[in-house]
């Protein structure tokens, strides 16, 4: 191959890699929103929904109190397009709560975060 060829495919290759780097790192999943809210007061939520930009693929999720215990109130995960929907089996009482997330976008991105409320007896009544 000739220098000239060389230096001609070259910008081409660079920009065919730049270009599916741009792809790949659009895909990255981010988290959006959560029911309920960062940081919400108020009563004990039925379920508990994460909503991402991308479709994820749940990975694990772990309900946590004040102490840091776990508390076994998490019923199975259902994936729902950009949302994740986490259902509460039991009503949780009054103190603040954790939930810890782990999750996978298409192209394997992990992403985690913590999503902490406090519950309150009587909310909203």
């Amino acid at each position: 191959m000739s220098i000239i060829t060389r230096f001609i495919r070259t910008p081409f290759i660079a920009a065919a890699f730049l270009c599916a780097g741009i792809t790949a790192a659009d895909a990255h999943v981010k988290f959006l929103s959560s029911q309920p809210a960062k940081d919400a007061v108020g009563p004990s939520p039925a379920e508990i929904t994460l909503t991402f930009d991308h479709a994820t693929t749940p990975v694990s999720a772990k309900l946590k109190d004040a102490a840091g215990a776990d508390i076994a109130a998490l019923g199975p995960v259902r994936a729902d397009g950009v949302t994740l929907h986490y259902p509460v089996n039991r009503a949780l009482s009054a103190g603040k709560y954790e939930l810890t997330y782990r999750a996978t976008s298409e192209d394997a991105h992990v992403v985690t975060g913590i999503v902490a409320f406090t519950v309150v007896e009587n909310a909203g009544k």
